[in-house]
């Protein structure tokens, strides 16, 4: 992965559907970071941002999951160097995976007279 951006990162992007030529630094300039430790970005919201530069570009599934994969903090990088199975999986089962494991959860403790109870939400329920 790290030699596929420093040949990304010396040129032009061939764009999968109309072969446009696009320069590498401006689609990386525009994919956001997602460092999982403050509340700027949840993975929800860097999903759907990295997900419209794909469109806009027109960039293949593969290429996308490499500059996104680079525009991630430490602890999410750990966690997807971790398993050799994250780089063989595809741009949508990593998403998919990556939102299970970094989803924000609250729990609210409701209180009844016939005992307590949590219940687990996601941002945005």
């Amino acid at each position: 992965m790290e030699i596929m951006m420093a040949q990304l990162s010396q040129g032009n992007i061939n764009t999968s559907n109309n072969h446009v030529n696009v320069p590498f630094s401006e689609i990386n300039v525009q994919t956001p970071e997602f460092t999982n430790e403050t509340d700027e970005i949840d993975v929800d919201e860097w999903a759907k941002r990295v997900e419209t530069i794909k469109e806009i570009y027109q960039v293949d599934d593969k290429l996308i999951k490499v500059l996104a994969t680079n525009k991630v903090g430490k602890n999410v990088k750990k966690w997807y160097e971790s398993d050799e199975e994250n780089y063989r999986k595809g741009w949508t089962e990593f998403v998919n995976d990556l939102r299970e494991m970094f989803k924000k959860h609250y729990l609210l403790l409701f209180t009844h007279p016939t005992g307590s109870y949590y219940v687990k939400l996601s941002k945005g329920q």
